[in-house]
């Protein structure tokens, strides 16, 4: 008898233990969903150059978000902040993710804003991963960058997202098509493109479409004549290719894809650099060998980044 009742006992204890687990699961599982993650970008002033990211106050964030101290809920996870130029996709360049109450949400890009930076909402992250609470100070990458094409010494000739800015592209359809595609900026740093062939109002669209936190694509379909006279010895200014390609729009940075060559141009101000797209079309004239060429070597990083404007 005395057997019997130890027994019932224990039965009774392990059955409250597996309750109370499982409460305690359920609790911390709609604990996480309620999370709200951000992906933090530092916002670039210049069109190209280094990036290096920077050092964020653990405070000034908490005080952005109207918090004296940090609350236990918070995560933070950082992956391996690298050269910002080594990726280009949004989904592939360093980042830092943190994850706050859900009734903080809303605070975050302001906060941000005041660290100069820029919060992007997303998904819930791999619950596989190790989070540690927000440290008392830490680095946030900038933006992600776009890498446009190969420099003539070799080295990846990348744009940043400058919000305000405009970055035009001339080129054929398929060559604009292409570099849209190719665009490694997140989504939310930049407007959807604005064609000038589509559009009867392009000018007014594209003043409708000014966004202080965004940098605006302007494209407009190019023929062989245009191409000639963009890489002539003329050297047109960025004024002249407004008024007459652009429908008066301005823009910061010009991207031409050549007609013939295959070979892309840079104009920005009085700088111009030529580049070899990184999505591509062979030239017409081009005819690949019956064989793999022996490989080359790989060329030297030479240190020729433009003075950034």
């Amino acid at each position: 008898m005395a057997f019997l009742s130890t027994l019932l006992i224990l039965c009774c204890a392990l059955g409250c233990g597996a309750v109370g687990g499982a409460v305690y699961w359920h609790s911390h599982r709609k604990e996480s969903s309620a999370l709200r993650w951000f992906r933090l970008f530092t916002i670039h002033s210049h069109l190209w150059g280094d990036a290096p990211g920077a050092a964020i106050e653990r405070q000034s964030f908490l005080a952005g978000l109207g918090l004296d101290e940090m609350t236990p809920d918070m995560k933070f996870f950082q992956s391996a902040i690298s050269n910002s130029q080594a990726r280009s996709f949004s989904n592939l360049a360093p980042h830092t993710l943190v994850g706050l109450p859900a009734q903080l949400a809303s605070r975050v890009p302001f906060a941000a804003a005041g660290c100069d930076m820029v919060a992007i909402a997303t998904s819930a992250p791999d619950p596989s991963r190790t989070y540690e609470p927000l440290p008392l100070k830490f680095t946030v990458p900038p933006a992600p960058t776009w890498k446009v094409g190969l420099a003539a010494d070799g080295s990846p000739l990348c744009l940043h997202a400058v919000p305000g800015m405009t970055i035009a592209i001339l080129g054929s359809a398929q060559a604009i098509e292409n570099a849209v595609r190719g665009l490694g900026w997140p989504e939310q740093l930049v407007t959807a493109p604005i064609s000038v062939d589509s559009c009867q109002e392009s000018l007014g669209i594209w003043e409708e479409a000014w966004d202080s936190a965004r940098t605006r694509i302007v494209t407009a379909v190019t023929n062989s004549e245009h191409s000639d006279w963009l890489v002539s010895q003329e050297r047109p200014s960025a004024r002249q290719i407004s008024e007459r390609l652009l429908d008066g729009i301005f823009a910061d940075a010009i991207l031409v894809y050549g007609q013939r060559s295959g070979h892309g141009l840079l104009i920005h101000r009085d700088h111009r650099q030529a580049f070899t797209p990184f999505i591509s079309r062979s030239p017409r004239h081009y005819e690949p060998p019956a064989s793999p060429p022996p490989a080359q070597p790989v060329p030297r990083q030479l240190d020729s980044r433009p003075v950034p404007s």
